[in-house]
């Protein structure tokens, strides 16, 4: 479940990495995800993972957590 929420996430333009684990809460999940990319894509990402937690049947999270780092620039 994490690998494909990170895949969908890694899929939105601008985002490099993603990583992403699930925590319950009251029977509910609770999606983190932790990804690299322009802050820009904030709701493409939230957007995606919806649509994948849609499609495997899993219960709407009240809430998705995303912490979004800007990408590295080399020195």
């Amino acid at each position: 479940m994490e690998r494909r929420l990170a895949d969908a996430a890694r899929a939105v333009p601008g985002v490099r990495r993603a990583r992403v684990q699930i925590g319950r809460r009251d029977d509910r999940w609770q999606p983190r995800i932790r990804a690299t990319g322009d802050p820009a894509a904030r709701s493409e990402i939230e957007f995606a993972v919806r649509r994948e937690l849609h499609r495997l049947t899993a219960p709407r999270p009240a809430r998705i957590e995303i912490r979004l780092l800007p990408p590295r620039r080399p020195a």
